[in-house]
């Protein structure tokens, strides 16, 4: 026997398939999902309880055209947190390819940098960028 989700006090909005992305169109949840219901899930750095909801989904879905595959895993902190922390390591790389010379011996801007690619690895560990690091702890290492 199969527990189903409790749904009480949730709210749910019929899903319109046409507007979905090429890619979910291709997928089993077009025949299958008729509705968006808010669905709970737990942050995965701060463990908060959240919702995703109905119309989070839709929105993403429909007209971001986001996979039908993508699913959250970080609170709205969390998530604001990750894009600020990428773009702050974007400035930083093209600081980089600018200033390259003078940023070589530039301890503050070298250690800076390599403080938030750490930090950047808690949001996505599947993705570090290890030459990068590699690369500021031997410029660390010669100063």
């Amino acid at each position: 026997m199969t527990k189903r989700p409790n749904t009480v006090g949730r709210s749910s909005l019929a899903t319109d398939t046409s507007q979905w992305s090429q890619e979910s169109k291709r997928a089993p949840d077009f025949y299958l999902k008729h509705t968006y219901v808010d669905e709970t899930y737990k942050c995965r750095l701060c463990a908060a309880l959240c919702v995703y909801t109905a119309v989070d989904q839709k929105k993403s879905l429909e007209l971001k055209k986001a996979s039908v595959y993508k699913r959250r895993i970080l609170c709205t902190a969390c998530w604001r947190e990750s894009h600020r922390l990428q773009a702050v390591i974007n400035e930083c790389e093209t600081r980089w390819m600018n200033e390259k010379v003078t940023l070589q011996t530039d301890q503050k801007f070298l250690e800076g940098w390599l403080n938030l690619l750490i930090k950047w690895e808690a949001f996505k560990p599947h993705v570090k960028d290890l030459a990068k690091a590699n690369m500021l702890r031997k410029l660390l290492a010669h100063l």
